[in-house]
């Protein structure tokens, strides 16, 4: 979605300035944006590297009870970490304003 995000401010940035220039001519005010730079040939691991992408963990069950959900975790680009949360080991505490 960013990706897509970004090529459609791209195409709209071009033809913004393609108006202007248009409209103005030669002479552009210093107000206008100038050209946008395309970039071509970027790679995802490039552009997203290895920032978290996202945590995945089931929230309903199949009805049919057969068919187990996939572990839970978070992934990052081309990596997945499975995490689990032990909620049975919580403990509980009292805050006291010292």
């Amino acid at each position: 979605m960013l990706a897509e995000t970004w090529m459609m401010a791209n195409v709209y940035a071009a033809m913004f300035h393609i108006a202007a220039r248009e409209h103005y001519g030669e002479n552009l005010p210093e107000a206008v944006a100038p050209y946008p730079t395309l970039v071509v040939g970027r790679l995802p691991e490039n552009v997203i590297g290895d920032r978290l992408l996202g945590y995945r963990s089931a929230v309903t069950l199949p009805p049919d009870g057969t068919t187990s959900p996939r572990p839970s975790g978070i992934f990052f680009f081309k990596k997945f970490w499975p995490m689990t949360v032990d909620f049975e080991s919580k403990t509980e505490g009292v805050v006291v304003d010292g």
